[in-house]
């Protein structure tokens, strides 16, 4: 798969996108990591996509704002190494949903705003 999905650490999961990566794909994916914030039981968590082995994205505004809007959980989303047409639209995007939406400059910068952001979370203890 074009897309692995991984617990980087606690409510932080790293999505590393490599080769050829469609929309299908990234919907695939999306709903990989609900699954994986499942059964982490995140009631919030925070997605690093990094493109660095990523060759060609064949974007869709339309479908990558539905991909992102998929699981309210997901309160942060942070960009790394994406093609210039992706940071592009990432910083449109940030303004377009009520998710905190950056570009990055390496994977260090990407889990600092990630773990910033999930402090407004609080983690609430399990029943």
């Amino acid at each position: 798969m074009p897309i692995t999905i991984t617990l980087l650490e606690p409510r932080i999961i790293l999505q590393q996108w490599t080769g050829i990566v469609t929309m299908d794909d990234v919907f695939t994916s999306s709903n990989a990591v609900r699954v994986l914030a499942d059964e982490q039981r995140c009631a919030e968590y925070a997605s690093i996509l990094d493109g660095t082995g990523l060759e060609q994205f064949q974007f869709d505004l339309r479908g990558m704002l539905r991909a992102i809007e998929m699981d309210n959980r997901d309160v942060g989303i942070y960009i790394v190494h994406g093609p210039s047409m992706a940071q592009i639209a990432a910083r449109v995007m940030d303004k377009l949903v009520k998710k905190d939406i950056k570009v990055c400059r390496d994977l260090a910068h990407a889990q600092a705003l990630a773990r910033a952001c999930l402090e407004a979370y609080p983690v609430k203890p399990q029943a």
